[in-house]
C-alpha cells in the first residue's frame, strides 16, 4: 500500500498517521511513522500488508531544521 502526500505550503508540513488493517480486532489503530512533507514536494509512505482504513490528524507547518522537522 503507497500514500502520497502534496504540499503547497512554503514550509514542511507534518501529520500524525493512524492506521487500521483489515484483520485489527475491534477495529483497533496503530500509529506508523511519518515524514515532513517538504515545501512544494510530494512524500510517499508505504506499507507492506493491506490497509483498510488510513487516518490523518494534526497537519502542521514546522520551520525547516527546527526540532520538530524530522520523521517520527
Amino acid at each position: 500500500m503507497m500514500l502520497h502526500v502534496r504540499s503547497t505550503f512554503p514550509d514542511p508540513v507534518k501529520y500524525d498517521l493512524q492506521l487500521m488493517y483489515p484483520h485489527a480486532p475491534d477495529g483497533a489503530t496503530s500509529h506508523t511513522s511519518t515524514c515532513p512533507v517538504i515545501a512544494g514536494t510530494t512524500n510517499a509512505e508505504t506499507w507492506p500488508d493491506p490497509i483498510f482504513q488510513l487516518v490523518a490528524t494534526n497537519f502542521r507547518v514546522v520551520q525547516a531544521s527546527s526540532p520538530d522537522d524530522g520523521c517520527e
